[in-house]
């Protein structure tokens, strides 16, 4: 399984699967390298049940890219710049309700 993104200058940029594990899923695009990441990573946790709540499931989609950065000496340097979305929604709250 991939996931397809669109870059922006709207070409499409796959990503294919590198590593999946208990409720992660690590995602590599054409640009990973050992010393360039360019990832997508998907997290997912099971709502925890309490006595007065279902609990909530909480997703996050991290998109992790390694860019060129200057330095006030004049020098450059690799860094990894992380970009995340987090979701967190009640169990029980149907798809019509979220949109």
């Amino acid at each position: 399984m991939s996931i397809i993104t669109v870059n922006a200058a709207g070409t499409n940029v796959t990503y294919s699967i590198y590593r999946k594990e208990a409720n992660r899923a690590v995602y590599i695009g054409p640009a990973n390298t050992d010393l360039v990441k360019d990832q997508l990573i998907v997290n997912s946790a099971s709502p925890k049940q309490s006595a007065s709540s279902y609990g909530n499931r909480r997703s996050s989609v991290n998109y992790l890219s390694t860019l060129s950065t200057s330095n006030p000496d004049g020098t450059s340097t690799a860094k990894d710049v992380k970009c995340e979305v987090v979701v967190s929604i009640p169990a029980g709250v149907t798809f019509a309700q979220l949109k």
